[in-house]
């Protein structure tokens, strides 16, 4: 039995079927990675790391820098199109929206959209570090999100007059259930039946989380990355091709079993 075959027969039997993607499946679309060297970006004659740029701390130290950053990034973001990987996880929820006695999650550490834009309804889709379209009152004096004015350069709170900042989960902040579904996600993890892991390092600790116990769970795990984290040989099944080959295969074969 093929892998590809492994992982239509435990989805197949499978009630509850989770996907969880990482910057992988972006990269895809041409959006750079945090973590690649493609990641920098140069202002003048400084390289800027992300992970200089995305902290609170930086915020409130230059606003005006970090909402240039980000002012670009939702450009790189808007310039971007979905790529196979986004419609093949779409297409997998709209297949399992209509059978009976089965559900389907989405969970993306993306903050590009690019997942919705291909077809994953909000209702489904997690996005547990947010997602650069949108903006809140860096004092919370709301929990509302607000779309991002284009003519503002330092956009400020609808409702207090505060600087308003990235919907976003930086560096130096951890999940919460209020915008980014700590609770609800792992809540997950303890009650799914197949995770797939696609295109992402596992860096952060809720992704982390969610993978490790379904691991302990002894439920399968489905690793989709060109550069493997490991977790894959741990799992049912490795697949070094990229998201955009291999999982759009994945989905249209899961469709002729289920129709």
């Amino acid at each position: 039995m093929t892998d590809i075959n492994k992982v239509i027969a435990t989805m197949a039997t499978s009630k509850h079927i989770v996907i969880l993607t990482g910057a992988g499946i972006s990269a895809e679309s041409g959006i750079p990675t945090f973590r690649g060297n493609d990641g920098y970006w140069k202002k003048g004659s400084k390289n800027y790391h992300p992970m200089e740029l995305a902290t609170l701390s930086t915020f409130h130290q230059q606003p005006e820098l970090v909402w240039e950053w980000y002012h670009y990034r939702r450009g790189v973001c808007k310039d971007a199109s979905p790529n196979p990987g986004h419609y093949a996880s779409a297409k997998l929820e709209k297949l399992i929206n209509s059978a009976v006695g089965k559900k389907f999650h989405l969970i993306t550490q993306n903050v590009d959209g690019l997942h919705l834009r291909a077809g994953s309804t909000l209702e489904k889709t997690y996005q547990i570090h947010g997602n650069t379209n949108y903006m809140r009152c860096v004092n919370s004096c709301t929990n509302s999100l607000y779309n991002i004015p284009d003519d503002e350069q330092l956009p400020h709170c609808p409702e207090c007059e505060a600087l308003a900042r990235p919907h976003v989960l930086w560096f130096d902040e951890v999940y919460d259930e209020t915008f980014f579904k700590i609770q609800t996600v792992s809540h997950l993890a303890s009650g799914l039946d197949i995770l797939f892991v696609v295109g992402t390092t596992l860096q952060t600790t809720l992704p982390y989380r969610v993978v490790m116990t379904a691991l302990n769970r002894k439920v399968p795990v489905v690793e989709i990355n060109p550069e493997p984290t490991g977790i894959g040989e741990r799992g049912l099944a490795l697949f070094k091709e990229k998201s955009g080959e291999i999982l759009p295969k994945i989905v249209d074969e899961y469709e002729k079993v289920i129709k």
